[in-house]
């Protein structure tokens, strides 16, 4: 019994000095084997960790490990992601793939590297290439004025155009001309030739000259459409008198170009050598003569017509208005020309005769009964004023019927 009670204080004694040689070591004795180990190269952690050096228990190995393990934890690099947030320098990186999104804050691309060699471009300005030194830019022009190209080198500019007197053109669009211009040579302007005289008037009515030239009159100073521009028709008194041929289209009040004179363009189908007249289709001519004859040209080829204006055109006839003793009939104002023939009565039976009256010079004639006068004739004058006819019989013969036939 004396000897297990020794074995018991014998194994307590070395228990309790054995914890104590533990607590002594863990408090106290430094951390000597680890810290003598050789750590060859580079720490590549990613991070900063705290070493252990002999200064260092065991007792406070646990907060240098797991501090040195959530430092590592936050400083590492995921192979698996495509995202390395914390990364702010590669100063070794030679080699970069496709970038598809980012904000370039860097220094500026130099122009070895396809840099522009500017930070701030002017704005709206035109840059052009200046070889090694980058971009530059282009003066600005003022409005108006078209970029051109400079000598062979040399940068372009703006500048005000300027035609090139020799070149050849196609104008397709509408211009205008303002101030006074000259053409020489053979110049062709759609139906329109540059040794015409042209003018420019007020269309009074629609017209369509630009598709087909028209015949065209100016309406009388004393009419509705005093000066006005109307289509000329063979059928009616009041719109005989040819003016020219309209070359353009203009609707009512709108200025039409009216050709007066020389070679019309811009026919189609025309007989070579044949005249043409006004038809009775306002504003169309044909080979034959309409209601009342109103010649306008001669045709030269199937698309050009020559203007001709002829002297003593038939416009038509005129009745009397009266009794037997006097009559009465009115020209148109365009009138140059008439005849007055007077049938009548006499003890010898039917009296006729043929009187001729013009606008300028003779106004006014008179003539003898067939019989020889003996019963008297007849008189006539012609106002040029209100182109009012006049026919009086002289003597004692009737007068049945007077027909005026006028000619412009």
């Amino acid at each position: 019994m004396q000897h297990l009670k020794t074995i018991l204080i014998s194994l307590g004694v070395s228990i309790l000095g054995s914890i104590g040689i533990i607590l002594f070591i863990y408090n106290f004795v430094p951390i000597f084997p680890i810290n003598s180990l050789p750590i060859g190269g580079e720490q590549m952690f990613g991070t900063s960790v705290t070493n252990l050096d002999g200064g260092d228990t065991m007792s406070g190995f646990p907060t240098v490990y797991n501090a040195n393990l959530a430092a590592m934890n936050a400083g590492k690099i995921e192979i698996s992601s495509t995202t390395l947030p914390l990364i702010t320098t590669l100063t070794g990186l030679d080699t970069v793939g496709t970038i598809t999104t980012g904000v370039w804050n860097g220094t500026a691309i130099g122009v070895a590297y396809n840099g522009t060699g500017t930070t701030s471009p002017t704005l709206n300005q035109l840059m052009v290439g200046n070889t090694t030194s980058g971009f530059k830019v282009i003066p600005f022009g003022t409005n108006g004025q078209f970029l051109t190209a400079s000598t062979t080198g040399n940068i372009p500019y703006f500048s005000t155009s300027i035609i090139d007197q020799d070149g050849n053109y196609a104008w397709t669009g509408t211009h205008s001309w303002s101030n006074e211009t000259t053409f020489t040579g053979t110049s062709t302007f759609g139906n329109i030739l540059s040794d015409t005289d042209l003018v420019a008037l007020t269309a009074s009515t629609s017209i369509t000259g630009w598709t087909l030239p028209q015949p065209v009159y100016i309406a009388s100073s004393t009419g509705i459409n005093a000066g006005g521009v109307l289509l000329v028709d063979g059928n009616d008194l009041d719109t005989l008198g040819f003016s020219g041929f309209a070359v353009t289209t203009a609707a009512s009040g709108e200025t039409v170009y009216v050709q007066t004179n020389g070679i019309v363009d811009g026919f189609t189908g025309l007989t070579k050598g044949a005249k043409y007249f006004v038809q009775d289709a306002a504003g169309t001519i044909g080979t034959t003569v309409g209601t009342y004859e109103v010649g306008v040209g001669i045709a030269i080829s199937v698309t050009e017509l020559l203007i001709q204006k002829y002297d003593w055109e038939y416009s038509g006839v005129i009745t009397s208005d009266g009794g037997s003793l006097s009559r009465t009939g009115t020209t148109t104002p365009e009138a140059r020309f008439v005849l007055v023939d007077v049938a009548g009565t006499g003890s010898s039976g039917i009296t006729k005769c043929t009187m001729t009256l013009t606008r300028y010079g003779l106004t006014s004639d008179g003539c003898e009964s067939e019989d020889g006068g003996t019963e008297g004739g007849y008189a006539v004058t012609w106002n040029t004023t209100t182109n009012v006819i006049t026919i009086t019989r002289v003597g004692s013969v009737g007068m049945t019927s007077v027909l005026i036939y006028q000619y412009r």
